[in-house]
């Protein structure tokens, strides 16, 4: 099976399992025998980007029909169409962001048209939406903070479609066309939904603490925002804009609004701004490991930010723990994540697969497979530098029947009836 290991835990003799990719392009492919020097080219050019190493004396202990394999199949010339199309998108995004002027109609609409085609591209060839996951590793192309909100609330918006598919058994209601235009709304606003920061970017730079007429100036962004935008524009991209920084308790601006009164755009815009500001380095802040930031977002501090639902959605299509991610465990030992709870990102299902030397355990000494939560002697200590020990906390899952019945409403509002055949 594919194990997935850290680059710092990587090791001369180990086997690429999968294609090591950085801005669409192969670094090193499937099936490479990794010795010092390719070892050494990962860590300058992608040490955070944990790496898919063969483990076939694990292939006959562990059921890896679930595996996540799907990146494998992708290759440069597959996603070139939508590398080439994300750049031209975030050019013309960006010149108009410079303008600090509003912006006449015409020129979103051919932001709109370039994002359709886009779209209609992803629904025909859905394998390259994971290549939307990786945007954090994008920056020599797409540095923009709205390209990479863009793209995480794609992957939100699309997996509301899979489970509209496993669910509501829809598979053919749906085309391609029809999608591209029902999530244009969103990716628009995703681009522009911080165009008000354009006059105040000098903020940014201040060394010492923001007074009262700076904060002010920061809240007040969404409406400037929807103001920079013409009033041509959709309906639902000025509501997600001027939506995008309340609080599904009530607590955020700039209305104040809570849960089903902040529009479904500006939920998942929500979601997307705080993670992609997150996983992302800045000057004044460095950036966080995405397992760390989503456990963040559902557990911590700023859990009663976002909608837990739509949340929930999202941390399981980012997959915090993937199948296959090397853990080291409390014993020792190394586990390996083969499975993930229904109502709980952060409960992996694991295998104790490595001794304490890092070989691999003999059939004869593997036991079944658990959710970290059944074994109270088993804890998590760390992947790779992560440490992972904030998942010892015991959390609350979700009730499932509340989460279904949460999304369905969702996707009522967010693909409405006329989308049915």
């Amino acid at each position: 099976m594919a194990v997935l290991v850290s680059v710092q835990d990587l090791q001369p003799g180990m086997v690429l399992a999968q294609s090591v990719m950085k801005n669409f392009n192969i670094l090193l492919s499937s099936g490479q025998c990794l010795d010092e020097s390719h070892i050494s080219l990962l860590l300058r050019q992608c040490p955070d980007v944990p790496v898919h190493i063969e483990e076939e004396d694990l292939d006959h202990a562990v059921n890896t029909k679930d595996a996540d394999w799907k990146n494998e199949t992708i290759t440069p010339e597959m996603s070139k169409p939508l590398k080439e199309n994300l750049e031209t998108i975030t050019q013309k995004a960006n010149v108009l962001l410079c303008q600090n002027v509003n912006l006449k109609n015409e020129q979103i609409r051919e932001i709109e048209d370039l994002i359709a085609e886009m779209l209609a591209f992803i629904q025909k060839n859905p394998l390259t939406l994971n290549i939307l996951e990786q945007s954090v590793y994008w920056h020599e192309y797409l540095q923009s903070h709205g390209m990479h909100v863009l793209n995480f609330s794609l992957l939100l918006a699309y997996q509301l479609q899979d489970y509209a598919r496993r669910n509501m058994q829809q598979e053919d209601t749906r085309d391609s066309e029809y999608a591209a235009k029902s999530l244009t709304p969103l990716a628009t606003a995703a681009l522009f939904h911080d165009l008000g920061m354009t006059p105040i970017q000098h903020l940014y730079d201040k060394t010492e603490p923001l007074d009262d007429k700076d904060i002010a100036a920061i809240k007040a962004h969404p409406l400037v925002s929807v103001e920079l935008l013409p009033d041509e524009i959709n309906p639902s991209t000025l509501q997600g804009i001027l939506h995008h920084h309340e609080n599904y308790d009530g607590s955020g601006y700039m209305e104040g609004l809570c849960k089903n009164d902040i529009s479904v755009l500006g939920r998942i815009l929500r979601i997307a701004d705080s993670y992609a500001a997150a996983i992302t380095h800045k000057k004044y802040r460095s950036s966080r490991p995405p397992v760390v930031v989503l456990y963040e977002m559902m557990f911590g501090d700023c859990q009663n930010c976002c909608d837990p639902y739509l949340l929930q959605l999202f941390a399981g299509a980012l997959r915090p723990l993937p199948i296959g991610a090397k853990l080291k465990l409390n014993t020792e030992q190394w586990g390996v994540v083969v499975g993930m709870h229904p109502a709980n990102p952060f409960n992996p299902q694991i295998i104790i697969a490595f001794d304490q030397k890092g070989r691999p355990m003999p059939s004869s000494k593997l036991s079944e497979s658990f959710y970290l939560t059944e074994r109270e002697d088993i804890q998590v200590v760390s992947f790779g530098k992560i440490d992972l020990s904030f998942l010892n906390t015991p959390t609350p899952d979700i009730s499932l029947d509340e989460y279904h019945t949460e999304l369905d409403r969702i996707l009522a509002e967010i693909f409405p009836l006329e989308s049915v055949a």
